[in-house]
């Protein structure tokens, strides 16, 4: 996604990504690993329909 893009590139670009699942183990439990490879509590798993690719994703707060 670009600056220049219009609302209805905008749309088709976040059209391509499902949310498949999100996981949380509780606090103070960390069990999740993010692409990056940080240690996290949350976990999203979301598949971008274009790529064919599931990314595994973490939220730190």
């Amino acid at each position: 996604m670009t600056e220049d893009m219009d609302n209805e590139q905008l749309a088709e670009a976040v059209d391509d990504w499902i949310l498949v699942e999100i996981l949380d183990r509780g606090c103070r439990n960390r069990p999740f690993r993010c692409e990056c490879g940080m240690s996290l509590r949350y976990q999203y798993i979301v598949t971008h329909n274009k790529q064919n690719k599931t990314y595994k994703l973490v939220e730190s707060v």
